[in-house]
């Protein structure tokens, strides 16, 4: 039987995800199947982010659960290893490999390069547990008000967005990181994706739509899977309209669809399998006139609702 390997690209960020996704679609497939010979090759990655980090993880985390693989080998070099440590994904990696249970409890908040949010098992904790960990160390980071209302937004939003769509006790992830001039959200998960979680609530005329048109719908205003509840359909709008106005990026990546944000200019279409959805936010704060609208987006967006 010939070995199968997935190898993650040399520079493992937010421009190499649809590689990623490609190599790894096939997964999702296997469940229960314990294919011989599997080895996942990180040993040529250079570089890699808290996008790359938490898509590696998310894999293992997936592939071990499901028993896709029958004892995998795992080639992981030093850089890829100390940026995990850093990051303190390293144990939630290494439980894995030991086959271990995964102790979230156990990650301890580090600081470094700027400011670090370490990985926060959403489906573990309530929005306000959640925030109750991240907020204080943004608020202490980041001193102008206008940042701290733009990031903490987002971070909830991202947050509130995995809680609802998350219910399948899937272990959403989130983390982040920033420095003076710049922060980046990373979440993901394995479970019931935006697309299969919005599509019955559009009513019939969608249906038949393409899968990218109904990921699209949600990131429009007043549009929420949640009918006839008090959720106001605003988070992945709001998020979208801070990307516009800072010319930052938002990637969303669902059940073989995708929707870009980049500075403003908007791509969509198909692309390769995961299961579940995934989100990426960049946000730089090198225009304080952009800043000063952003408070403005907020108050249009609540008062219209």
């Amino acid at each position: 039987m010939s070995d199968i390997i997935f190898r993650t690209p040399p520079e493992f960020t937010i421009s190499a995800a649809r590689y990623f996704l490609d190599e790894v679609e096939s997964v999702f497939k296997w469940n229960n199947l314990e294919k011989k010979n599997f080895q996942l090759d990180v040993g040529h990655t250079e570089k890699i982010d808290i996008f790359g980090q938490l898509l590696l993880y998310k894999f293992l985390e997936y592939s071990v659960k499901h028993h896709c693989f029958y004892f995998p080998k795992i080639n992981v070099n030093n850089k890829v290893t100390d940026e995990l440590k850093k990051s303190t994904f390293w144990s939630l990696v290494n439980d894995f490999i030991r086959n271990q249970d995964v102790n979230y409890k156990e990650l301890k908040f580090r600081e470094f390069r700027g400011i670090f949010i370490v990985p926060i098992n959403l489906t573990t904790k309530t929005r306000d547990e959640a925030e109750a960990l991240y907020a204080p160390r943004i608020t202490s980071y980041y001193r102008d008000i206008k940042v701290q209302f733009v990031v903490l937004s987002c971070m909830g939003e991202v947050a509130s967005n995995f809680h609802e769509h998350s219910n399948d006790k899937t272990n959403a992830i989130l983390v982040a990181s920033g420095n003076e001039s710049n922060f980046r959200i990373a979440c993901a998960d394995t479970g019931v994706g935006i697309i299969s979680s919005l599509k019955p609530a559009l009513g019939q005329e969608y249906q038949r739509k393409e899968k990218y048109e109904i990921l699209q719908k949600s990131v429009e205003k007043e549009v929420t899977s949640k009918l006839n509840t008090n959720h106001t359909g605003c988070g992945l709008w709001l998020i979208d309209s801070f990307v516009t106005g800072l010319k930052g990026e938002l990637h969303i990546y669902s059940e073989g669809a995708y929707y870009i944000n980049h500075q403003g200019k908007v791509k969509r279409g198909e692309c390769p399998y995961w299961k579940g959805t995934i989100i990426y936010v960049y946000l730089p704060f090198n225009s304080k006139k952009a800043l000063m609208k952003m408070r403005e987006i907020m108050e249009e967006g609540l008062i219209e609702i």
